[in-house]
């Protein structure tokens, strides 16, 4: 594989299809372009990890090496980087942040959560555990006391209230060597203590994710089907309250949901952005569409997604699954929650060559939401070359 070329090439479309490097001027408010922010200081990168803290992008680590092309099969992993740097959107300026205890690379297994101004990274695998936190406001890494059992247990992270919380992504024996479904756990940042969540009342599942909401942090875990097969699996829903620590039970969403689970205000998108119709068929002949969802936690209710979801063609890239400021973005297309307006994510750059490993993050400001991408590869031709890219994008939905 040849080696990776700059981001000049990038740069240089974005610039031919009118991209603008300020981010306060009108072309870069308006809905049907990306814009470029001031030069960021950090070098082209792939698989960085973009999240947003108090209104701001902090971008953290990827690789400077050549990616391995999608569906191909790679000897080495590439080397992670540990350098920072933050995006404020305001002012539309970077400011360099310490480097991180250890490299954050595209295949490092890395989870994070955000509780006010302080960023949590946890990762896994290897010989590489760490439990990290980053304040943005003293610009101070600090290792932390990692969850129990994170030697034999596989977790995600997530958050309840003030706490951090750790939860077990799946009760697959193949993830949890030891206990096949050890206790999810929060950590509290003032004591610097983890303490065992309750027990909740879904049972053992393969495949679990937790999102902190307004009402409180929900779990949505994969239903287990049962044969002969009737319908699809539901997701079996459960909420946890920050403040008395006990579960209530939520309804189990219409046959076919699944996807990804974003968090927008009181409520769970739930996406699955695939093309054209996919259905099951019980041993009767019967079919039940695969598809999406939202969950009003407050109202204990699950909803289709709003109609007019715009048509977007596989391949065509844009942001990964990202929420905040009442704003989902998936794949090409944004949706406002709270009106349930669509709206369809443009495409960044003259022409529509693939691209893979930006890293994206929807901001809140006080002008409103704010999606940041940064970084990515760009193939070319056959597939064995990729621009990589040091450039920042912000894309400033109308309305």
């Amino acid at each position: 594989m040849r080696t990776a070329r700059s981001v000049a090439a990038l740069t240089l479309a974005l610039l031919a299809s009118g991209a603008c490097r300020s981010a306060g001027d009108d072309t870069a408010s308006a809905n049907d372009r990306w814009a470029l922010t001031a030069p960021a200081p950090l070098p082209p990168r792939h698989g960085a990890l973009v999240l947003a803290v108090a209104g701001k992008g902090l971008v953290l680590g990827g690789s400077d090496e050549s990616p391995c092309p999608p569906s191909a099969s790679c000897r080495t992993a590439p080397r992670p980087l540990r350098d920072a740097a933050v995006y404020d959107p305001a002012a539309d300026t970077w400011t360099k942040a310490p480097p991180a205890p250890v490299g954050l690379g595209p295949l490092v297994p890395t989870s994070s959560a955000v509780v006010g101004d302080t960023a949590y990274v946890l990762v896994q695998g290897g010989q590489r555990r760490a439990f990290l936190s980053y304040d943005l406001s003293d610009r101070t890494w600090r290792r932390l006391p990692p969850p129990p059992q994170v030697s034999t247990a596989w977790f995600a992270l997530s958050t309840l209230g003030r706490d951090v919380v750790a939860y077990v992504s799946s009760h697959d024996p193949g993830l949890n060597r030891r206990d096949h479904r050890p206790p999810d756990q929060a950590y509290d940042p003032a004591a610097r203590r983890w303490r065992e969540l309750p027990q909740d009342p879904l049972g053992p599942s393969s495949g679990r994710t937790m999102v902190a909401t307004d009402t409180g942090t929900v779990l949505l875990a994969d239903e287990r089907p049962r044969y002969p097969l009737v319908r699809p699996p539901a997701t079996e829903t459960a909420v946890l309250d920050p403040r008395t620590r006990r579960w209530r039970r939520l309804p189990d969403s219409p046959p076919g949901i699944s996807g990804s689970a974003l968090p927008a205000g009181g409520r769970v998108v739930n996406l699955l952005l695939q093309h054209g119709a996919g259905e099951a068929a019980d041993k009767w002949g019967r079919r039940y569409p695969y598809g999406s969802g939202v969950l009003d936690v407050r109202s204990r209710r699950w909803s289709a997604l709003p109609p007019g979801r715009p048509d977007v063609p596989t391949g065509t890239g844009g942001p990964g699954f990202a929420s905040g400021a009442g704003l989902v973005v998936a794949s090409g297309v944004a949706l406002d929650v709270a009106t349930g307006q669509w709206t369809r994510v443009p495409t960044a750059g003259a022409a529509p060559l693939p691209r893979t490993g930006e890293g994206s993050a929807v901001l809140s400001t006080s002008t409103g939401p704010v999606v940041l991408e940064f970084g990515g590869a760009t193939w070319r031709g056959d597939w064995s070359t990729a621009d990589l890219s040091g450039a920042g994008l912000v894309w400033r939905p109308a309305g």
